[in-house]
């Protein structure tokens, strides 16, 4: 849920709750004035037939107030009788439904004679009062509330559109452009703070990132010449005649280390770029033929070691990417289930629409299979190998948003590439054994 739609529905459901216990005690205030002046009214009626009772000399000659009912009872019990002030119910004989009426009742003498006296008064009209009030309220708070959200709403867009401004940089933010972070006009504080500490932070990453990129190339040109001479080198001396046994083994255990160096050095300066981005995705690749390819490739070493190749192409999919980088991954996967693979063992293919899994024979691997993913991970202890070639087919898997996974099955490696991200691995995959 966005910010700006939950700091709404925040304070639309504040100020419904405001208006509900708002329009409640309105309610309750107005029944209580309105009673209060009932009672005023009924409190004076009473003076009046009190007065009347004495001026006109007897109970028949009182007037009856207007709007009212009066009722003169004998007094059952001689004694004192307290002026009470309550609410009742009448019959309408004319609609023939109860009304609501507030009443006073008090005791009146007259020359001994006492009686006891009720003045009714209706309350239909007040009740109807309070709820033209209650009612004019609700129309009045409805429309207040929609204004109040209308206005809040532009008006919140329009105070948050620094911070939207902020964010949409963040988002297109791209260290290889020189234009760096740049400011955006507020006039809330808060914003300038946050614009002013990701235009610094920015601004040192990019240069960090420059400084780590120039070091790198340097690191990586410089390195390059070295590992060619040592190799060089290596393979003049390999080719005099008077080396002894014990000397030839320190010389290829050199050649060896300096052959896994150099390819140490390559497959960790192309992670770099990769990492970097220096690779565009330009090119509609058919990822069949870079499969056969790779096959044609690997296809002495594979007779040579006598694995049994099965293939099954269900599709040809066109593949947006980088063709460097997608021959690298595949040829890492052909070279990894070759290495892998036991002697006479099997290399199983097949490419569907939206994946492409190869499957080799071979041991079960010495840790769990998505651990292998990580840098410098080998599957055996002391093996001649960077450590790097899960680490890298990851990486342009990531730069293609292909999804990748290990699985180990019935003695089967088997790695899958999925396409699409919908398309992705989960335990009832089928592997083809």
């Amino acid at each position: 849920m966005k910010l700006l739609t939950k700091s709404s529905l925040y304070f639309v459901v504040t100020s419904i709750v405001v208006f509900i216990l708002s329009g409640v005690t309105i309610y309750f205030m107005l029944q209580s004035i309105i009673l209060e002046e009932i009672d005023d009214l009924l409190t004076e009626q009473k003076e009046d037939v009190l007065w009347e009772l004495h001026q006109l000399k007897g109970f028949e000659n009182i007037t009856i107030p207007k709007d009212s009912l009066v009722v003169i009872e004998p007094l059952k019990k001689p004694g004192t009788v307290k002026t009470v002030f309550k609410d009742t119910l009448l019959l309408n004989l004319d609609e023939y439904e109860l009304e609501p009426f507030r009443y006073i009742r008090f005791k009146a003498t007259y020359k001994g004679d006492a009686r006891l006296v009720t003045i009714y008064k209706s309350m239909i009209e007040s009740d109807d009062l309070i709820e033209g009030i209650i009612y004019s309220l609700f129309i009045i708070i409805v429309f207040t509330l929609f204004a109040i959200i209308i206005l809040n709403y532009f008006g919140m867009r329009g105070l948050w559109q620094p911070f939207h401004n902020i964010l949409a940089q963040i988002k297109s933010f791209d260290f290889k452009k020189s234009g760096g972070f740049e400011t955006v006009e507020t006039e809330t504080s808060e914003f300038k703070d946050l614009n002013k500490e990701l235009v610094e932070m920015t601004n040192k990453l990019t240069r960090d990132y420059f400084a780590l990129k120039e070091f790198s190339e340097n690191a990586s040109h410089e390195m390059q010449t070295p590992l060619a001479i040592i190799q060089s080198k290596l393979e003049l001396i390999f080719q005099q005649k008077d080396i002894n046994e014990e000397n030839l083994k320190s010389l290829n255990s050199a050649y060896k280390a300096a052959n896994r160096l150099s390819r140490l050095h390559s497959e960790l300066n192309l992670l770099t770029r990769i990492e970097n981005q220096e690779f565009k995705k330009d090119e509609t690749l058919s990822l069949k033929k870079i499969i056969l390819e790779q096959v044609e490739n690997f296809e002495d070493i594979i007779s040579l070691k006598g694995i049994k190749l099965q293939t099954s192409y269900n599709a040809d999919p066109q593949i947006a990417g980088n063709a460097y980088l997608l021959e690298t991954l595949l040829s890492n996967l052909f070279s990894n289930a070759i290495k892998h693979n036991t002697n006479d063992g099997k290399i199983s293919l097949v490419l569907n629409k939206n994946s492409f899994e190869i499957s080799n024979s071979g041991p079960e691997p010495a840790m769990p299979t998505e651990i292998l993913f990580e840098r410098f991970r080998k599957g055996k202890p002391g093996q001649d190998s960077t450590g790097l070639g899960l680490a890298l087919a990851k990486q342009i898997c990531s730069v293609h948003e292909f999804e990748i996974n290990y699985i180990y099955l019935n003695k089967l490696h088997t790695i899958k590439l999925g396409f699409k991200k919908t398309g992705g691995w989960n335990e009832n995959t089928h592997y083809n054994q």
